[in-house]
């Protein structure tokens, strides 16, 4: 994550490669979900760079829907814009949005470092959404007042663990 930080100030998405890896991974041993590999991946051109007949049987059936959900989204994160929100180099948590040019769609990624015991909720404030609109949330059908978003921020929840990531696509609401 912090590699692809350091690229996006230079480069746009559509130029970074970016790849599930193996885990534990080679050079530090540190285990991480494939799902959340699989989001960080996606902030770049996505692949894979592991040997699919040496991964678990359940990571394994992810990758299908791995690459599909990338392919329902690369025309988003190739063109749209970048928004850096939080950053693994001075906290717990990395955070990015890509908003389309026209605003009308985002995808929010969020991953946090090392779990916290008893972690209090908390919100993320976002960068680049229309004001005075609406967005909904494509998972969980939730709708939120772009101003609550921008100035409030979206409720990050993440499942117990380490390194365990959220995506979230938004959609704009026909007022």
């Amino acid at each position: 994550m912090k590699i692809q930080e350091g690229l996006s100030l230079v480069y746009p998405l559509s130029c970074i490669g970016a790849h599930v890896s193996d885990c534990p991974n080679h050079t530090v041993g540190r285990v991480t979900p494939f799902d959340t590999r699989g989001m960080v991946a996606m902030a770049g051109t996505f692949g894979y760079e592991l040997d699919v007949t040496r991964i678990p049987t359940e990571d394994r059936e992810k990758i299908p829907e791995q690459i599909r959900r990338y392919h329902h989204l690369s025309p988003l994160i190739q063109s749209g814009d970048y928004y850096r929100l939080a950053s693994a180099r001075t906290g717990n948590l990395d955070a990015w949005i890509i908003v389309s040019k026209d605003k009308t769609r985002a995808l929010l990624t969020m991953v946090q470092g090392l779990n916290t015991p008893n972690a209090r909720r908390r919100l993320l404030p976002l960068l680049g959404l229309a004001p005075d609109v609406s967005y909904r949330d494509t998972e969980t059908g939730r709708v939120y007042a772009s101003e609550t978003l921008l100035h409030m921020g979206y409720p990050m929840d993440f499942p117990s663990g380490d390194f365990q990531g959220k995506q979230v696509e938004l959609i704009q609401v026909a007022q």
